[in-house]
């Protein structure tokens, strides 16, 4: 009983003598934070929208520099990394002794609304995220390079944007109608969906539903269209079993 007595004694003086040299480094200024590491995990075709807002990120960190890096508020970062739309995941990691580090993934932004209400001559995009809603505006020059709306309603209206992203969605991973392709996407309430390819310059219709059988049979005419060098105005695929084509 008394070696299990003076063990546990042993290992109590060891763990206080470590804890007390912790303090003593802590209040010495050993974990003062020097350096902020920021990762950040995206597509290139989305570092105009991420870029600024990482900047501006970075600004609003520096006030942690100086601090514990034993006794950061985790909690408190945490709350002001939530609070960024943009922001879809993160991760805070202690890098001792002395460097703070930030993995984020963004939100990724599948879709733009061109803003009819721009102001001052500037013209403003409201960015959709996957889970369709709308985040804060942005200046052409942070734009993504993506899918464009140029819709009101889409801002407005989040069942009208839902259904475009399962449009989007259901695009083929490549080919024609790859969303690379796609330069523009509108809503109808006669036609459904459509959307317009940046070349050649085609409006193909694909209604409100079955969009992954559609947009198959789509790229299907736009290979047999190239193989023959033939150009078409309007495909529209919103039929029940074939894809009409109108030619310029």
């Amino acid at each position: 009983m008394k070696k299990v007595l003076k063990w546990f004694g042993g290992i109590f003086l060891i763990v206080g003598a470590v804890g007390a040299a912790l303090i003593s480094l802590n209040e010495n200024g050993y974990f003062e934070i020097d350096q902020i590491d920021l990762q950040v995990k995206t597509f290139a075709s989305q570092k105009n929208y991420v870029e600024p807002k990482l900047q501006f990120l970075n600004a609003r960190l520096q006030k942690y520099k100086g601090a514990s890096l034993y006794s950061l508020p985790l909690q408190q970062l945490a709350e002001l990394l939530k609070n960024e739309k943009w922001i879809h995941d993160f991760q805070i990691t202690r890098d001792w002794p002395s460097t703070l580090q930030i993995h984020i993934e963004p939100q990724a932004v599948p879709l733009i609304i061109l803003n009819a209400d721009s102001s001052g001559g500037v013209t403003t995009f409201t960015p959709v995220s996957v889970d369709g809603d709308v985040l804060p505006r942005i200046t052409s020059s942070q734009a993504p390079h993506t899918i464009l709306v140029n819709d009101a309603k889409f801002a407005k209206n989040k069942s009208v944007r839902m259904g475009a992203l399962k449009l989007i969605d259901a695009l083929p991973q490549n080919g024609k109608l790859h969303r690379t392709h796609v330069s523009e996407l509108g809503f109808d309430q006669k036609e459904g969906y459509w959307i317009k390819l940046i070349s050649p310059d085609t409006k193909i219709l694909l209604g409100d539903d079955q969009f992954e059988i559609k947009t198959a049979r789509v790229s299907q005419v736009l290979e047999y269209l190239e193989d023959r060098q033939l150009e078409a105005r309007v495909i529209d695929a919103n039929l029940s079993k074939k894809v009409l084509v109108r030619m310029h």
